[in-house]
């Protein structure tokens, strides 16, 4: 998993970068051989203003699919980057699921394409026949 920190309006320090690292490895470290490249773009949206501003962005590229954008804004920044990390995480979560579904549900409806496919050895097929 490539990692790049891009920072705005807030003090880039190599101690910012590490927690940030660790922070994003511990929370999607569960998909890091899906994962391709993070992207964390940390904002200070209002300066100096102070209140709700520090955004957390994230986007992140999964392998074959397309890349997509998580974000958060707290007070905090490392409050920020947790819970986009944490929505980044549930997000990867339902793609990885519902791709296992999809390949699922095509190989179960394939299996059975048609009667030629089907062994006459089946109590249901041999119940058909003899209907009929």
């Amino acid at each position: 998993m490539l990692l790049k920190i891009h920072t705005k309006g807030i003090h880039s320090s190599d101690s910012l970068h590490d927690i940030v690292n660790s922070k994003i490895r511990l929370i999607l470290g569960r998909f890091s051989e899906k994962i391709q490249r993070v992207d964390a773009f940390l904002v200070d949206v209002n300066g100096p203003k102070g209140g709700d501003d520090k955004r957390c962005r994230l986007v992140i590229k999964l392998e074959k699919n397309l890349p997509f954008t998580v974000q958060d804004t707290s007070e905090n920044i490392l409050e920020a980057l947790c819970a986009a990390s944490h929505r980044g995480k549930r997000k990867i979560k339902r793609l990885v699921h519902r791709k296992l579904y999809q390949k699922y549900r095509h190989n179960r409806f394939t299996v059975l394409a048609g009667p030629e496919d089907l062994s006459t050895q089946d109590p249901v097929y041999a119940a058909a026949r003899l209907d009929s």
